[in-house]
């Protein structure tokens, strides 16, 4: 995971999953799997979760798993 400022998260080698500044306002935000993360079989590399390559997402949660636990 990747956190820029004035970016928003990535996920994986370059932005597998990318969500940019403010998400729920514009369309700019995109997926391209297949970089980091395995595309499943027969799945779209830039449409497999959200059916376009880019998406708004309503509202999105990032998780961390701390390490030393």
């Amino acid at each position: 995971m990747r956190d820029y400022a004035g970016w928003g998260p990535g996920f994986g080698h370059a932005n597998d999953l990318h969500i940019v500044t403010n998400a729920n306002t514009n369309t700019s935000s995109y997926t391209r799997l297949g970089n980091t993360y395995a595309l499943p079989a027969g799945g779209g590399a830039s449409t497999f979760f959200t059916g376009a390559r880019n998406f708004q997402p309503a509202e999105y949660e990032v998780f961390a798993i701390d390490p030393s636990a």
